[in-house]
């Protein structure tokens, strides 16, 4: 006969990092959009009509010109923040692409490989296109010229 514990202790299987992992996870994939200012809850999608968006909760339809009175103080602020944001963003990029130069440069020197060197400019390159992606997407927040065109996938 075996000796039982005084306390059970029950495996955590879902613990905070995961809890954390997934609420990132959800914010990552959540939708972009204005809540609906009747509701609360839905999004609001396009409709054929450029001034008029549909709320998905709902079914109400609001005006951009509702929707700018509604949201108008908010709407400045955000665009200021994800302005911040891209230009930090950016600015990350750049520093890392220079320090990624400047330590592999020397490391494939000193271990006489062009291949490394080759992979080093190649990672070099994709954190540059991510710097001129995140000042892109700066200008966009700066100017508020967003492309909202729709692609019906029908059409490919």
């Amino acid at each position: 006969m075996a000796l039982k514990s005084p306390v059970r202790m029950k495996p955590e299987i879902i613990k905070r990092e995961h809890r954390y992992a997934a609420e990132a996870l959800r914010g990552a994939l959540a939708h972009d959009r204005a809540a609906c200012p009747r509701c609360g809850s839905g999004s609001l999608m396009l409709t054929a009509d450029k001034e008029v968006r549909r709320c998905d909760g709902c079914g109400s339809s609001v005006s951009l010109d509702e929707l700018a009175r509604h949201h108008g103080a908010w709407l400045s602020a955000t665009a200021r923040q994800r302005q911040d944001h891209f230009r930090r963003s950016a600015r990350i990029f750049v520093q890392f692409a220079l320090v990624w130069l400047l330590v592999t440069i020397p490391w494939s020197a000193y271990a006489r490989s062009g291949d490394m060197l080759i992979v080093a400019g190649i990672i070099t390159f994709l954190a540059f296109v991510g710097f001129v992606a995140m000042r892109y997407r700066a200008w966009q927040a700066a100017t508020g010229r967003h492309d909202t065109k729709v692609v019906n996938l029908s059409d490919f």
